[in-house]
């Protein structure tokens, strides 16, 4: 049951093989795949050759990735969400449970391989996907301080060198790139702020998040997405007026994204002006595609009862 993680990183690392070691890295990864110790033989073959290129840094790294990846089954009450492994009660036949699969990493593998990949990022700074496998992994560690360091680096890096980034197999433009893997990672945080249960921890993650969002701003500052991280930012702390000022930057950048008409009515409406939740309502409707209209229809007839 084994649901390798890794191997997401493994995809995002993609080995670009060359000439005489092109045998070598296909049979690593080949191994690798299968679970076979004989990737373990390979890596350190690698490690004695001549080969100083990221390829061989992103071997190494993804060799410890999948080294530190481990996983133990557990039984939970209740019904399964996944509607899997369900454990049923032998004389009734009712639900009683099910087997989920926790994913748990050693510590010391993972942290031999981010040693690896960040010799890698200081060898080769413009390889972005060499950042992005780093933060990624950081994020599956739930090392969210060290996470948002990453990425603050990277977007420090970006406005001191504006780089030609490098990132094998990929075709978007360094902007596009850059802005939608930022928000992909904002939001793996934002998900993990939303299931603390512990103030400290949800208050601290925020703070990450809002610095995040505010190194973004400094290269991007009329990023729509980005306004609305910020406005995130404030609403998971209840701060309703400072989340709306940063919707109504928002709204100013494309007075018709209808998420941001959407966000705005909401705020509106928790701050208690049901004058202006409506205005915003009706103009999410106007501009906003299906599942919007039908959303602020609904919080329409809601404000009007």
């Amino acid at each position: 049951m084994s649901t390798k993680h890794w191997f997401l990183t493994l995809c995002l690392l993609s080995v670009s093989t060359f000439g005489w070691s092109q045998s070598i890295y296909e049979r690593f990864y080949k191994a690798l795949n299968k679970d076979d110790s004989i990737a373990t033989l390979l890596i350190q073959e690698i490690r004695k050759t001549n080969d100083n290129s990221p390829d061989r840094y992103i071997a190494e790294y993804n060799y410890y990735i999948s080294m530190s990846e481990q996983s133990y089954i557990e039984i939970k009450q209740g019904e399964n969400p996944l509607s899997e492994f369900v454990i049923t009660d032998d004389s009734t036949g009712n639900e009683v449970g099910y087997l989920q699969e926790i994913q748990v990493y050693n510590q010391e593998y993972a942290d031999s391989g981010l040693c690896v990949i960040t010799k890698a990022i200081e060898l080769f700074p413009t390889r972005l996907d060499l950042r992005f496998g780093k933060i990624h992994f950081l994020g599956q560690l739930e090392r969210w301080d060290d996470y948002t360091n990453e990425i603050v680096k990277t977007l420090n890096y970006q406005k001191a060198n504006k780089p030609q980034w490098v990132f094998p197999d990929v075709e978007e433009d360094n902007d596009t790139l850059m802005i939608y893997s930022i928000l992909d990672y904002e939001t793996a945080l934002i998900y993990s702020i939303l299931y603390d249960d512990d103030t400290i921890s949800f208050n601290h993650k925020t703070t990450l998040l809002r610095k995040i969002a505010e190194h973004m701003l400094e290269l991007y500052p009329t990023d729509i997405r980005t306004l609305n991280i910020m406005a995130v930012t404030y609403q998971l702390t209840d701060e309703k007026a400072q989340a709306l000022k940063w919707l109504k930057k928002a709204e100013k950048v494309n007075p018709k994204d209808y998420i941001i008409l959407a966000n705005i009515a909401d705020t509106y409406a928790k701050l208690g002006n049901i004058k202006q939740a409506k205005k915003y309502y009706k103009k999410a409707i106007k501009y906003g595609d299906y599942d919007t209209k039908k959303y602020a229809e609904e919080s329409l007839d809601s404000l009007g009862k």
